[in-house]
Parts: C-alpha cells; structure tokens; sequence
C-alpha cells in the first residue's frame, strides 16, 4: 500500500524541491509526472512523465530538479540513505509553470503535490518566454466575453482610482508593469511615469511605443531608486507573482515618499468560488501565493499603510452554494459565453464592488503614514 504525506505548496529552494512520501509496503512501479497547476477536472499536457521500479518501503523522498527536462531531473531518495534513479522519461509537450503538480501513482493510488516556484532568475527565465505570454492568450479564449468584460472593467476602475489619488506632476512607478495598465488606459496622464519588469523583451517593445516613458529592468522586489523617490506605485496583478508578498511590500513602500499612494490590484483568494468548493482555486497557474483582503491589510499594516480606499471587481454567482461539490464552477463564464451577453457581465462585474472580500479581484489604495 502506498501512502502519501499533502502539505501546503511546496517550495523550490533554489533549483531544487524535495516530495516526501510514505510507503508501507514496497512498490513495484511507481509513475511521477509534472505538470501545470490545475484543479478543474479537465485533462492536461503534462511537461513529462517518470517511471521507476522498486521503491522500497518507509518514507522516502522525491527530489525533483529544475528544470525538469530529462532523466535526471527525478529521483527518489530513501530512508537508508540510497538514491533511485528512474528508469525512463518520457517529454510532454507543456511548459513547466511557476505554480506546477506532482502526481505519484502507483498500482493502487494517486496522490497529488502542489509546488511552488520562487527562485528570482528562474522565474525570469520563464518570464521571458514568449510561451508566458502564450498562456495567458489561450487560458483568455479571446473571444469568451469575460476577459473583454474583466480587462474593461479593470482599466475604467483604476481610470478613476488613478486620477482621483495621483496628483498631477506626480512621480509613478509601475512596478511589474509588463506592457503598463497606463498605457492600456491610454489617457493623457500628466504624471512621470516609470515602469519596471523583469520582462526584458516586453520592455524593449514598450520603450519603441512610449519613448518618453522610462522603462527598467527590475525585479520587483529589489528595486533600483532610493527611499522616497516615487509619489504613487502602482501594483498591478504582481504581489501574487511575489515568493515573499511581504518583502515586496516593504520594498515597494520604501521607494515612496511619506504620504504617498500604494494602488494595489490582486487575485483574491477567498471569492465566492473558493468558498464554495471549500479549497482555494488559484486564478491561474503562475500566481505562486493569492492573498486574501484580512491578509492584504495586514500586510499593508505591517509596512506602514492605512487603506484609504478598497472595492473589487465581479462577483461569482451565489448559485454554487446550491450545487453539488464536484458541480461547483463559475456558472458565468462555463454556461454564457455568448458576447451579445457582455451586458450581464458588465453587472457582473460592478457587483464586486458590493463585497469586495467576495469579489474575484480585490483593489486597494493605501497610503503610507507620514514618518514611516
């Protein structure tokens, strides 16, 4: 019999994750593969497949290697202290993601590990794959109402949020800007404005369209400009991209003046849909850590700010609550995907402003206390 030991996330320290797993009885064969974080019942492309023989009894552990791209990217080590190595590999044809799946199966069970990336440089590898931006167009399914409907809502809330708390003249940093919320609003702003990715050649597209713009590579959470440069960051659907939410935090107040402006857009851990199933459904497989709003402003207190404006963006169908576990999914986007629809949407998605710790997106605004 093969027993297994789930935990929170595991995270790769380095280029390295360590599995431990308990066998009381010793296994013939052992499949792992690794694959894409994913919890819907769909079937997905696994990034490859291992097979080994024999493991004996007792708890063992798989140490898997980044990037797990060959035979030796697996093997298991054993309580005596051995090391087995797999006795085939198989290539998948998936991209292994910074929140990914381990599964083990053995004759009679399966057992499912969910892993973390947070190495900086491996992740700005993945980052500047052209395959990052890949999987996010097809996860969109451009033509399915709901990210038109979502990406519109975004740009006129933070539309609003922008000219209401940045004041003309301002100095902004766009930290993990990719291609800048700024310049998909497209308004006039009459700000400095400095954006910052580890994306280089998203940066390099960027400086071409907005030259008067100033365009860095950064890492988010060690960024290039002394205590109190900026007058307003905004951070964008990047803290859930962060390894330490907390350490970028701390970085991202430091480079704002006293009194200055944290606008802060989020994947919200705890919407309708995660309390309904009773787990938390991760937005996408790239977010290695989704906050929820009790840790957001526990957080911004920690690093000295007081939240002076918060509100969300759609709110999942009640429905769910009504339905079967396993039937429990936004009945929005898997039943109305027709685009003469975007009116209901559109509602759908103002309704987060209602309960925005209900809501799919959370938006805060924050002001740093003055002497912090």
């Amino acid at each position: 019999m093969f027993v297994s030991r789930e935990n929170d996330p595991i995270t790769v320290k380095g280029n390295s994750a360590f599995v431990p797993f308990v066998c009381k009885n010793s296994i013939d064969f052992l499949t792992v593969s690794v694959s894409p974080y994913d919890k819907s019942d769909n079937p997905k492309s696994a990034c490859g497949t291992w097979h080994f023989n024999e493991i004996p009894p007792g708890e063992n552990v798989l140490e898997v290697r980044m990037p797990t791209v060959d035979l030796h990217s697996l093997a298991v080590k054993t309580q005596d202290g051995n090391t087995i190595m797999p006795t085939s590999y198989s290539p998948g044809e998936a991209i292994l993601t910074p929140l990914f799946m381990v599964v083990l199966t053995s004759t009679d069970f399966n057992s499912t590990y969910t892993l973390r990336i947070t190495d900086t440089q491996v992740l700005k590898d993945y980052y500047e794959r052209e395959s990052h931006k890949d999987s996010y167009r097809e996860s969109s399914a451009d033509e399915h109402p709901f990210f038109t409907s979502f990406h519109n809502a975004r740009m006129r809330t933070l539309s609003k949020l922008f000219q209401k708390y940045i004041m003309p003249g301002s100095r902004v940093l766009d930290v993990g800007s990719g291609y800048s919320m700024f310049f998909l609003i497209g308004d006039d702003w009459q700000f400095e404005i400095t954006c910052c990715d580890i994306d280089i050649p998203a940066l390099e597209k960027m400086r071409k369209l907005k030259p008067e713009w100033e365009w860095v590579a950064a890492d988010a959470q060690n960024l290039p400009w002394e205590e109190g440069h900026f007058d307003a960051v905004y951070a964008g659907e990047i803290i859930e991209h962060m390894p330490e939410p907390g350490a970028a935090l701390r970085e991202w107040s430091r480079v704002l003046r006293p009194g200055g402006i944290l606008i802060l857009t989020t994947p919200n851990k705890d919407r309708i849909l995660s309390r309904a199933r009773g787990e938390v459904v991760p937005v996408h497989n790239e977010h290695i850590r989704e906050l929820n709003m009790k840790e957001i402003k526990s957080l911004l207190g920690k690093v000295g700010f007081e939240i002076i404006e918060k509100t969300g963006i759609y709110l999942e169908f009640l429905i769910n609550w009504w339905r079967p576990r396993s039937m429990r999914t936004d009945i929005l986007t898997s039943r109305f995907t027709n685009p003469r629809l975007s009116s209901l949407y559109r509602i759908a998605m103002e309704m987060g402003r209602i309960a925005p710790s209900l809501a799919f997106d959370i938006i805060v605004v924050g002001r740093k206390y003055i002497g912090v």
